[in-house]
């Protein structure tokens, strides 16, 4: 009986030990089949599937194509725009070899036209476009501003022929949409630089298009690039930015009255420290906004802002470094190897000094504003000044302000940056304040 009993157990082990054997074999045969199946899809010879296999789809998750990026650069003004928009024109090769098309200033002293006189045209066109949807088109944009915004990407036309057709300001935004999406398809990223769109997206909040921005760069990469220069240095080049000569400039060519000054309607041009003082005392009264005001302005309405720094050497390798999907490293290294060094110096200040001499000669009776013209005197002021006394072209008007007049724009700076700081989610202490302090002193 007990003999029967363990011959019972060794036929019951046996036979689980073949059944589990058994098992192993078939999930082996079917794992097996499997890949075999899997391979055979993958590298089948039916060039109906031929296609470059991704390692997601071993797993069958798709991988959709990264998406292009568009960097809207809005300066604002005063903060190396013109040095950033001329490297990005002579970087423009480099800048394609990245998948980049950069849209933007294309005049001297940037560089000269390309050998190619067809992709000269059709960069102005682009330019022209771009400027009519976010720069001067106000009709359009009051127009856009009381319609609700077009589905993502849409556009009457193809965009593969932007036509020799004058732009019409109504149409601005389909001609803007179709060149987006042209290049969409393509797969091509977009840089458009204009710092003066920075006025109309904080002064006219409610008729810019940002609600049709965002709808039109659906399936891009978008940024708003916007570049920080500390207040208390940028205030004083804003100010001569707003009296130089040039387009755009308040004329200074009739005399103010006062003295020997005939009052001819002429304004007065205020010292750089009565018009700083203005500016950080009543931010919103600049005549252009500064880094901050943009970055609120952008932020408010759903954009993505990157905010870069005015700051110490590389600011445009800075930015082009930073571009989003990886940044333009062909361009990067071009200008780590110096490609920019022989550009020339973009929109420098300029030296004052002569008209406010003019004016208080003349007020104090040294000449005769009945008889000669305030740019005449100007320009010989100028030149006396410049080759003379060695007065330097780029040295602002001599101003000496105390320590008490003084002490506000510094407060104002220093908030400023300390805002920066937190948008750059860097500490800001101790040593920060005394860096800033110090630069403002010198």
């Amino acid at each position: 009986m007990r003999i029967s009993f363990l011959s019972w157990i060794f036929w019951l082990v046996a036979a689980g030990w073949m059944w589990v054997s058994i098992s192993l074999i078939r999930v082996q045969n079917f794992a097996h089949e499997a890949h075999q199946t899997q391979v055979r899809r993958l590298f089948s010879a039916d060039l109906r599937d031929t296609h470059i296999v991704q390692r997601s789809e071993l797993v069958d998750v798709a991988v959709p194509p990264p998406l292009p990026s568009f960097v809207l650069h809005v300066g604002p003004l005063k903060t190396a725009t013109t040095s950033l928009q001329c490297a990005l024109t002579s970087l423009r090769s480099e800048l394609e070899a990245d998948g980049y098309r950069y849209i933007g200033r294309f005049e001297d002293p940037c560089m000269p036209p390309s050998a190619s006189k067809a992709d000269d045209q059709l960069r102005k066109r682009e330019e022209k476009i771009f400027e009519a949807a976010l720069l001067w088109g106000a009709k359009c944009h009051k127009a856009l501003a009381k319609s609700a915004p077009p589905p993502a990407n849409s556009t009457e036309s193809s965009g593969d022929d932007l036509g020799p057709g004058p732009i019409s300001s109504y149409g601005c935004w389909e001609n803007f949409v179709s060149v987006l999406e042209k290049y969409r398809r393509d797969g091509t990223s977009i840089i458009y630089s204009e710092e003066n769109i920075s006025t109309n997206m904080v002064k006219d909040r409610i008729n810019f298009p940002y609600r049709h921005l965002r709808r039109a760069l659906t399936g891009w990469n978008f940024q708003v690039l916007v570049v920080h220069r500390r207040l208390f240095d940028w205030m004083p080049s804003a100010h001569n930015e707003l009296y130089k000569p040039g387009p755009a400039k308040i004329r200074l060519k009739r005399w103010p009255g006062g003295g020997l000054c005939v009052n001819k309607g002429g304004k007065d041009m205020p010292t750089v420290m009565k018009n700083v003082a203005q500016m950080a005392s009543n931010p919103g009264g600049k005549n252009w906004p500064d880094a901050l005001q943009v970055v609120d302005a952008a932020r408010s309405a759903g954009l993505h802002v990157v905010l870069e720094s005015y700051e110490g050497a590389g600011v445009v390798a800075r930015a082009v470094g930073n571009f989003p999907g990886g940044g333009a490293p062909t361009a990067y290294r071009a200008i780590a190897g110096g490609h920019l060094d022989a550009l020339p110096r973009g929109n420098p200040s300029v030296s004052l000094h002569h008209d406010m001499l003019t004016v208080a000669a003349c007020r104090a009776g040294a000449i005769n504003g009945t008889v000669v013209t305030r740019t005449e005197v100007r320009d010989y002021v100028r030149k006396r000044l410049e080759d003379s006394d060695g007065v330097s072209p780029l040295s602002l008007p001599l101003d000496c302000p105390g320590k008490e007049e003084l002490a506000p724009i510094l407060a104002a700076s220093l908030d400023d940056e300390r805002a920066a700081f937190k948008l750059w989610q860097r500490d800001w202490g101790r040593e920060e304040r005394k860096a800033h302090e110090v630069v403002f002193w010198k």
